[in-house]
């Protein structure tokens, strides 16, 4: 029996689903059901692997689900932060003075201090198309939302399969 694990294509499958949910318009509206998106990334992930292993004599752990889970999350969160952030730099969007007016539309205050920080930001992305504070702050977002709902979704999705599994040896 051939025992290789490796988990480098399932992860890089997962991690494509995650960042195309997560950057095409109209499809990342799923993330707004507790990173739906996000998760069924890591469910690819996971169902990639198993099919990998299934003429092996290894068996889908919970803990493999969940590595999955957090890698396809790390590395989608690097690239959704890069495509992001390129996608600024070249079409001469400014996201901060987007946001502003919706935000004063539904009447939130803000100090003058956390104002200063917003209009200089909105003003570097506006003068050079990037800002260092932004693309910090971005990029540390993207990491640990897309690692933490990648890993419970790796998680759920190999507890799920292996309950099924169970479920149809006790049948037997």
């Amino acid at each position: 029996m051939k025992t290789n694990r490796n988990r480098l294509l399932p992860i890089i499958y997962g991690s494509l689903v995650m960042t195309f949910l997560y950057l095409t318009p109209i499809l990342n509206f799923v993330n707004l059901l507790c990173c739906a998106g996000v998760i069924l990334g890591a469910a690819v992930g996971v169902i990639t692997y198993i099919k990998q292993i299934k003429n092996t004599d290894m068996e889908l752990s919970v803990k493999d689900g969940g590595i999955i889970g957090f890698l396809c999350g790390l590395l989608s969160g690097i690239l959704t932060t890069v495509i992001y952030l390129t996608l600024i730099m070249f079409s001469n969007i400014n996201p901060i003075s987007e946001a502003l007016p919706l935000l004063e539309k539904l009447n939130l205050n803000f100090n003058q201090n956390e104002m200063s920080v917003v209009n200089k930001i909105s003003e570097e992305i506006s003068r050079s198309g990037f800002s260092l504070t932004f693309s910090v702050y971005m990029f540390v977002y993207h990491l640990i939302g897309f690692t933490i709902f990648g890993f419970l979704g790796g998680l759920l999705t190999s507890t799920l399969i292996r309950k099924s599994n169970l479920k149809k040896i006790k049948t037997l």
